[in-house]
């Protein structure tokens, strides 16, 4: 996660801030322990996301307590996270048909997202 000089690489960082410097990241590893391949792929799909919706992890887990408090049954990130997951198995694997469309029978919808 760092170069020689000691400097967090560019892409563990969103809008140039080390994902480290964020609370809510530094409290996902808190008691956890996990190996540095764990940290360095859950950072790095981390920032991805966070450029996907282009917000912190900070204000990502502010918005989502906040929408739970109003409904508890809320599934907007869940959506806005399963349209980046496709997209990602799009982009890494080119094609997956079962996610290209919804099927006739009521597929999963993701427009309205907000």
């Amino acid at each position: 996660m760092f170069d020689k000089a000691g400097n967090v690489k560019k892409e563990y960082c969103f809008r140039g801030h080390p994902m480290l410097g964020y609370g809510s990241v530094r409290s996902w590893f808190v008691g956890v322990m996990p190996s540095r391949s764990y940290k360095r792929h859950g950072i790095g799909y981390l920032v991805e996301f966070c450029e996907y919706v282009n917000k912190d992890p900070d204000t990502l887990v502010s918005e989502r307590k906040a929408r739970m408090k109003k409904d508890p049954n809320t599934l907007v990130e869940e959506r806005l996270l399963n349209r980046w997951h496709s997209e990602l198995l799009q982009r890494h694997s080119g094609s997956v048909p079962w996610l290209e469309a919804p099927s006739k029978e009521g597929g999963p919808d993701y427009d309205g997202i907000r």
